[in-house]
């Protein structure tokens, strides 16, 4: 059982998928985000199971060029 922190872990890590690239890149932007804001996005789970407007959560308040990264990098699904 991989060992991760859930307010970083991507949905791939938390469901127990394959992980490659793409999981680190997912984790770094969690990071980056809570670099430029101070707080943390809502975590994968949050996004895709429990809370509705979550999924459709945007990092608000972040300026151009970090606002495009941190969008890109915190898809929901791997592949994008």
């Amino acid at each position: 059982v991989p060992s991760y922190t859930a307010n970083y872990a991507p949905p791939e890590v938390m469901t127990g998928k394959s992980i490659g690239p793409e999981s680190d890149i997912f984790e770094a932007g969690a990071l980056l985000y809570e670099m430029l804001t101070g707080t943390l996005p809502p975590n994968a789970s949050a996004r895709m199971f429990e809370n509705p407007e979550a999924a459709r959560w945007q990092p608000d308040g972040v300026a151009e060029p970090w606002r495009s990264l941190v969008t890109s990098a915190l898809h929901l699904e791997p592949e994008k």
